[in-house]
């Protein structure tokens, strides 16, 4: 290592710059670095060690730290709670053997280290991408049993092993064993393991978890019922949601705004679209503050319910706020003018939305679409493809859908089944309701053979055809002479399709 006369770079120097070569990958050069250190008397601490040893570990190359941890201890340089970790965490991410990173641990409480957070995680880290149940109890045991309190990460991988596993009443139990020794787990714990139930949709169980946690005595908080309440509403279980809405603010735990985004989220979904506005009300009125996800969420259930005075409110709001109202909530309000036939009013607002800078969309664009095709204004709905495409935005199978739907409304047969054409050159796929469009402009059109093909057409994509499907086709036979087999073999298919639904 060349350097002045006058430069006497101690100990701290050398680990600095070990530290940025591993950084960078250079590891001859932090070895040569580390072989500089004697040759200029300066003695090599557990600092130094580690920081080498780090410099291998996060390169991947675990063997090296090993064999530097050991060559330290020969060198009676008395490795650290981090030159512990540091080769742990290398080890384990390098797939060195479960029995020999135990191995580690022992060694290191054997010489007087003691484990810290950061070493149970580790080890718990290895349990989860390993699938080692028994082996993660084990080292959740030993680490309360330490004093060692867990943390959100500690929890997160306990039940990512069980969960992985499908055993997830075992971190139950063992929540179970912290409370009865008197180790009350804290909000974080039992949530993490809420948030597991919600995601493989087990509502026995996250409620289960939910009563445990009371009883133990340990309040839930507006988290909490933020994960069941989207539980509940992601099933369709709406009285269940109001329910344990009411339960939160009987108990005094405050919504936030993450809470009312999932109740509006929810309802929105659900078609219970001015209750969602009531809830924006009782949201305002509580003080809590709105953000653009709320706005979003509002805007799309005005949209989907054609409320659009209440949209147009919320926009106004919006820039009363000083916020820019996003793509997503001009959708929007596109969507809620064109539910209720207000043309004009739709393309304000998409102009609007150019102006102030908001990008539309692709879902924009295809809103603004089928505005205008459930009025039949075919030529209102070519002139915004034409624009979509020279804006850069590439066409969807609801775009086409858009564009079928308008040419049937306006009585422009041909032109629908061109678009449907057009479609498939643009390597498009289409959807069920693609191919139920098309089907409905054959009906309409009367064209016997070709709706008894797209029929066919639409079972050959694995689809089971809806009863307006069915009711198209019965009406198309009843017409014609093919009575008989035709419609009992139709009538037949709808009974089963109804059954099903």
């Amino acid at each position: 290592m060349q350097r002045q006369i006058w430069c006497k770079p101690n100990e701290h120097i050398y680990t600095i710059i070990i530290g940025v070569l591993g950084r960078e990958g250079l590891l001859e050069k932090c070895h040569e670095v580390f072989d500089d250190m004697p040759v200029h008397n300066v003695p090599r601490s557990v600092f130094s060690y580690t920081a080498l040893i780090n410099a291998y570990g996060r390169n991947g190359q675990y063997e090296t730290a090993l064999e530097l941890l050991h060559r330290m201890k020969k060198e009676r340089v008395a490795p650290n709670i981090l030159t512990y970790n540091t080769v742990i965490n290398s080890c384990a991410r390098g797939g060195l053997d479960w029995e020999e990173l135990l191995g580690l641990f022992a060694e290191m409480r054997h010489e007087g280290v003691q484990p810290d957070i950061v070493t149970y995680n580790t080890l718990l880290s290895a349990c989860a991408s390993r699938g080692l149940g028994d082996e993660a109890e084990m080292v959740f045991r030993t680490m309360n049993e330490s004093g060692v309190l867990p943390d959100i990460t500690t929890y997160s991988y306990v039940v990512e092993t069980f969960s992985k596993l499908g055993e997830l009443g075992k971190v139950s139990e063992l929540l179970k064993e912290m409370e009865l020794s008197g180790k009350m787990p804290d909000i974080l714990s039992y949530n993490v393991l809420l948030e597991a139930y919600a995601q493989k949709g087990s509502i026995k169980e996250a409620m289960g978890v939910f009563r445990q946690m009371q009883e133990a005595g340990c309040m839930p908080n507006a988290s909490t019922y933020s994960i069941l309440l989207n539980l509940y509403g992601g099933q369709g279980r709406y009285d269940d949601v109001r329910e344990l809405f009411l339960e939160m603010k009987v108990s005094n735990t405050e919504p936030d705004a993450a809470t009312y985004n999932i109740l509006i989220q929810v309802f929105g979904e659900g078609g219970y679209f001015k209750e969602v506005v009531t809830l924006f009300h009782d949201m305002v009125e509580e003080n809590v503050e709105p953000n653009m996800e709320t706005y979003e969420g509002l805007v799309f259930a005005c949209g989907k319910g054609g409320l659009y005075q209440d949209a147009k409110e919320i926009l106004l709001r919006m820039n009363e706020k000083g916020l820019v109202p996003s793509a997503k909530a001009y959708t929007g309000v596109i969507e809620a003018y064109g539910q209720a036939g207000l043309y004009e009013e739709a393309l304000v607002a998409f102009n609007t939305m150019n102006e102030v800078g908001s990008k539309p969309t692709v879902e924009t664009y295809n809103s603004l679409i089928h505005t205008y095709a459930r009025g039949g204004l075919y030529r209102e709905v070519g002139a915004i493809v034409t624009r979509m495409i020279e804006s850069g935005i590439g066409r969807n199978s609801d775009s086409f859908n858009g564009v079928i739907e308008g040419f049937r409304q306006g009585g422009q047969f041909e032109d629908a089944i061109k678009a449907y054409v057009e479609m498939d050159n643009a390597k498009v796929d289409p959807n069920e309701q693609t191919l139920e469009a098309v089907l409905s402009v054959y009906y309409f059109a009367g064209l016997v053979e070709e709706a008894e093909e797209q029929f066919q057409e639409i079972k050959a994509f694995g689809i089971l055809p809806s009863v307006m499907c069915y009711c198209m086709m019965l009406a198309v036979y009843a017409k014609t002479d093919r009575s008989g087999f035709f419609l009992v073999s139709l009538l037949h298919g709808l009974v089963i399709k109804v059954c099903i639904s």
